[in-house]
């Protein structure tokens, strides 16, 4: 199995693309940036014109991890942003089905606008953001076409060395507070248990939509509670204040986030650590 993973100066993909490289399998990655071109890197920008691509030989199957993942420029520049995210992926799965390459896109929890607690896969998708709104048209038009296609809906990921837990973990051991969202949900997952059920999709071909996520919400205030419990601050320096007096992105607040797993245990074997767990290691192994 030769593995193309587009997006490979992304976390998730430049993660897949490094891993399976250690264990000498064969990969390729895909990069907008000219200077990482290399024997393993080719040039991709989803940008270009399709007819500007030049997809390598011997690839039986695609990872697509790129593309424009920021809200706020989602919501700041719709029409090139859908243009990448929407039209140039589709493009880049109906070259790639062509050529009967399984492929898995990463989509995104924000398919729903947080309404609904614990969403399956068969869940109708209600986006509260450009962002997600682009990545469910993406979903609703390849489960329409023909062809060896999966989807995956990530929650949030976390590797084992977060910034903003680093930027808490120095303020807290130096006795200073700090002001975490009490109101602003997440529902985690290790960076290395996500790469376990990417590579579990890809090894079984797995077509249709499958939620990776944790298993119930926990806000960033109490995120940030767990861990001064794991480096041994004083909880008293955390100051929870509202997300909604932050000028975050519009949809960045939802009141849920986590997604219904049971086809991931069911077809996959899979369980994702609790969330509680997920962010202890964080502190734990963040410098």
């Amino acid at each position: 199995m030769s593995l193309l993973v587009v997006g490979a100066d992304s976390m998730i993909g430049g993660a897949l693309l490094r891993k399976w490289r250690a264990a000498g399998l064969p990969v390729i990655g895909t990069t907008r940036r000219k200077e990482r071109v290399a024997d393993n890197y080719v040039f991709l920008d989803l940008a270009d014109r399709p007819e500007k691509w030049d997809l390598p030989d011997a690839v039986t199957t695609a990872l697509i991890a790129g593309g424009v993942t920021k809200l706020e420029e989602c919501h700041k520049d719709p029409t090139e942003t859908s243009r990448i995210n929407v039209e140039r992926v589709l493009a880049l799965v109906a070259l790639l089905a062509k050529r009967n390459i399984f492929t898995l896109y990463l989509s995104t929890d924000k398919v729903y606008d947080g309404s609904i607690l614990l969403p399956d896969e068969t869940t109708k998708p209600r986006p509260a953001t450009e962002y997600g709104r682009q990545r469910a048209e993406v979903e609703r038009r390849l489960m329409g076409a023909t062809g060896d296609v999966g989807v995956i809906r990530l929650n949030k990921v976390l590797p084992l060395s977060v910034p903003l837990f680093r930027a808490w973990k120095e303020s807290l051991q130096s006795q200073k507070p700090i002001t975490p969202f009490y109101d602003m949900v997440m529902a985690p997952i290790p960076l290395s248990f996500a790469l376990l059920a990417i590579e579990r999709v890809i090894q079984t071909k797995r077509n249709g939509i499958l939620n990776l996520s944790g298993e119930r919400d926990i806000s960033y205030a109490d995120a940030a509670r767990i861990g001064a419990r794991v480096i041994h601050a004083n909880e008293a320096l955390i100051h929870p204040i509202s997300a909604h007096d932050a000028r975050l992105a519009p949809g960045s607040i939802q009141p849920h986030t986590a997604l219904a797993i049971d086809q991931l245990r069911d077809d996959l074997g899979l369980t994702p650590p609790d969330v509680a767990q997920t962010i202890s290691d964080c502190f734990a192994n963040t410098g």
